[in-house]
């Protein structure tokens, strides 16, 4: 304590600021830490909402497919032409799901897509045959 009492009182108050300082500066940048990891979060999140809309559109239109796709099967040609039509708008979700998933930072992503466009590949391929048997064999037996 010698130390302490043989400082000069500016040197004194100058030491009290330091430890002052030491003792805010601690919780501040952990709170600014903090404050910044969740800035980044929300940023991934929102960077991630037009994938999300791409998909939930190309889910929205191969579910409305697929209805018509079982319309189509029990005998309704009405719903032949607009299948057609929906077959088309449903690529067109996929190729746009591509895109909009390019920069993805999770590589799981990529894969689920590719492995998701290459159902859709085969069963459109599939589905464009003259029998849906070839399709859904289970079902016409």
């Amino acid at each position: 304590m010698k130390f302490i009492a043989n400082l000069k009182v500016i040197h004194r108050f100058a030491l009290i600021g330091a430890i002052a300082l030491t003792a805010i500066a601690v919780p501040v940048a952990v709170s600014v830490s903090r404050v910044v990891d969740t800035m980044q979060v929300a940023q991934r999140e929102s960077d991630g909402i037009p994938a999300v809309r791409g998909t939930l559109k190309a889910l929205q239109a191969l579910e409305r497919h697929r209805g018509l796709s079982t319309m189509a099967i029990e005998g309704n040609t009405a719903a032949l032409a607009e299948r057609s039509a929906l077959q088309a708008e449903v690529t067109r979700s996929m190729d746009a799901l591509t895109a909009l998933t390019g920069q993805a930072r999770d590589p799981a992503i990529k894969p689920a897509l590719t492995k998701a466009q290459d159902g859709w590949r085969r069963m459109r391929e599939k589905s464009a045959a003259p029998s849906w048997t070839t399709v859904w064999p289970s079902t016409m037996t």
